[in-house]
């Protein structure tokens, strides 16, 4: 099976380029970067399976011919299924392959559409209605779309799977980078780590992660001495962070803003944090959290349908008001005067693996992908 997926840009992080590299064991599997230039799609290619061939577009200095060439490219391979999985691309994507009856088109939907623009929900959505199927990573993530979006992909196949979480690498990952981050940003053994992971944009709240945490600090002088926040990703806020560390000399002393780092690395840092913080608005599943779950790590999580609908109710699980500063200030005294047990832990890994393992999404994508070939004619 001839399987080719399309992103907007490569990024150490990306769980297309996760998956592509994972099903490329067993299948001939192509991956498009519509950003990215050939020099860079290659560059990222390291990080994938040899049998994964990569694509650069350079759209952004070649737009037209960027279209143009990938069109070429696809009408020239014998292609059985193009999953796409972002907004720009996917939408060139659907349009150019609209009439083309033998490529089915999978697209998956990975956030919230309430979390986009206006100019991301129309290109996104008045193009879902030419896609074979429609994926949602959740529940939460379907009901998600916008009442627009819904009525023009209502004739459309869809279904939820997922998102899978590759916990045999992350129990088998290296010590070495996580020895090397502690000694580096001089974390004692004795020190409670909270962390929070992924994108620094407004819809992951990261600043009222901060602000609750710097509430921490004054109100709690003496639980203070020992603990730190890692913030562990880039965005939009990343300069909103750095301003209020540099005008806070207590918060900057217990804060440190790792930047984006390999998605090896992350797994890595793991395995020393204490308590995983996601204070985001709105997720469409959130792999960090199973990631940081798949460790036993504590969770200090947003109170939202998604988070309601994924992880079960447990006192290892700890949830609060987003929009609340003083609760999100309050939960993290909660998490810092608690810490796990060893079973405690057992039972938060256990749950990561028996329910979003890589193994069981990749599964149900591949049988996904030969149901459209065999059965499912485009509406």
């Amino acid at each position: 099976m001839k399987i080719v997926h399309v992103i907007n840009k490569f990024s150490y992080t990306s769980i297309p380029v996760e998956w592509a590299n994972l099903m490329s064991k067993d299948n001939d599997v192509s991956i498009f970067s519509l950003y990215d230039s050939q020099d860079e799609a290659i560059k990222y290619s390291k990080l994938i399976s040899p049998n994964c061939e990569v694509y650069g577009l350079e759209y952004k200095k070649h737009k037209l011919s960027s279209i143009r060439k990938l069109k070429k490219i696809l009408q020239n391979m014998q292609i059985d299924i193009v999953h796409t999985h972002h907004s720009l691309s996917g939408a060139i994507i659907r349009y150019i392959l609209r009439k083309n009856k033998k490529i089915k088109i999978v697209h998956t939907v990975h956030a919230n559409h309430h979390s986009f623009n206006y100019k991301q929900n129309f290109i996104i959505g008045s193009t879902l209605k030419y896609a074979d199927a429609i994926i949602f990573n959740s529940t939460s993530t379907r009901d998600g779309l916008l009442d627009w979006q819904k009525k023009k992909i209502k004739k459309c196949y869809q279904e939820v799977i997922y998102n899978g979480i590759d916990t045999k690498k992350i129990l088998s990952i290296s010590d070495k980078f996580c020895s090397e981050f502690i000694e580096k940003n001089k974390i004692a053994d004795d020190t409670f780590v909270f962390a929070q992971i992924g994108r620094l944009e407004k819809v992951k709240n990261p600043l009222s992660s901060l602000k609750a945490f710097e509430r921490l600090l004054e109100d709690e002088p003496n639980l203070t001495k020992k603990v730190k926040f890692i913030y562990v990703g880039n965005g939009s806020q990343k300069n909103v962070l750095e301003n209020a560390l540099n005008s806070n000399n207590k918060l900057k002393e217990h804060v440190i803003l790792a930047g984006l780092l390999q998605r090896d690395d992350v797994y890595s840092l793991l395995k020393r944090i204490d308590a995983l913080v996601v204070p985001s608005y709105y997720e469409g599943f959130c792999n960090a959290l199973f990631e940081g779950m798949t460790v036993g790590t504590k969770l200090v999580i947003s109170d939202i349908p998604v988070f309601s609908e994924l992880v079960t109710e447990s006192e290892n699980v700890i949830r609060f008001n987003p929009s609340s500063i003083e609760d999100i200030e309050n939960k993290l005294k909660n998490a810092l005067s608690n810490k796990l047990t060893v079973e405690q832990k057992d039972e938060i890994r256990s749950f990561a693996i028996s329910n979003y393992d890589t193994d069981i999404c990749i599964s149900n994508y591949i049988k996904l992908y030969r149901d459209l070939i065999q059965k499912i004619e485009r509406t």
